[in-house]
């Protein structure tokens, strides 16, 4: 992470909780897709998905959120992958504190492809910058100084757009 360093509002005995993660994941949601209900699964035995879309007028969409220190593999996504397949997801988002390491990126390109779906992953950096300009309640619990940052930021990257 290089603009949102202090992530202490996130753990719990200094050990990431993933449900506060998914409460910042449900906040960006709700802005990025305003006219979307997005449902939140329960929080385990979830079918691989951390929440699903109940949209009238589009396709139902999985977002999947991951907050682990060290860069992800593919075998932590893959649950995720291989339950949208069994259910016919064709569109899935993916939220990562860290990196996914460059083969995962590869089989997840690979896997959309095949599949014909539309994989987005927001991961370390440019989650940073989704909140950054999207998530105006979560701004607060990031330091003074992290904030200074929010009057100059401006998009520099992309999330990965696999289709």
């Amino acid at each position: 992470m290089k603009y949102l360093t202090d992530w202490n509002a996130f753990k719990e005995n200094g050990s990431f909780n993933g449900n506060l993660f998914e409460d910042l994941v449900k906040e960006l949601l709700a802005c990025m897709y305003p006219n979307v209900i997005w449902e939140q699964t329960k929080k385990s035995w979830d079918g691989n998905k951390d929440f699903v879309s109940k949209g009238l007028h589009s396709n139902e969409k999985w977002a999947e959120c991951k907050c682990y220190k060290k860069k992800l593999d593919l075998k932590v996504l893959a649950p995720t992958l291989v339950m949208s397949t069994v259910s016919n997801i064709k569109d899935i988002l993916i939220f990562s504190y860290s990196e996914i390491n460059t083969n995962a990126k590869r089989k997840i390109a690979q896997f959309a492809e095949s599949q014909e779906a539309t994989i987005i992953v927001y991961e370390n950096e440019v989650l940073e910058e989704l909140i950054l300009s999207r998530c105006v309640k979560y701004r607060n619990i990031f330091s003074f100084l992290q904030k200074m940052y929010i009057y100059r930021f401006s998009l520099t990257k992309s999330a990965f757009f696999f289709k």
